[in-house]
């Protein structure tokens, strides 16, 4: 399985923090998809940010780089 998904990128003079949330819930709702797609048909979902992987979802669970590197350190710079 793969895919491919561009999310708006914050640049310091034009950052936006409600877009940001935004993206943020956006990619936080298709993790916790993508681990339920994980756990029901026993795939492996690789996780890549500009070409880099950042972790990997895999019988449902969610790697911890994909869970503190990406998400909880995304949650720390919106301040939830």
């Amino acid at each position: 399985m793969g895919g491919h998904l561009k999310i708006y990128s914050v640049k310091l003079e034009t950052y936006d923090k409600s877009l940001d949330l935004e993206a943020y819930n956006d990619v936080v709702s298709l993790v916790d998809h993508l681990e339920g797609i994980s756990f029901r048909y026993g795939v492996e979902v690789e996780c890549d940010l500009d070409d880099e992987s950042i972790g990997v979802i895999s019988n449902g669970v969610r790697s911890k780089g994909l869970s503190i590197g990406l998400l909880q350190e995304w949650q720390r710079h919106l301040g939830i």
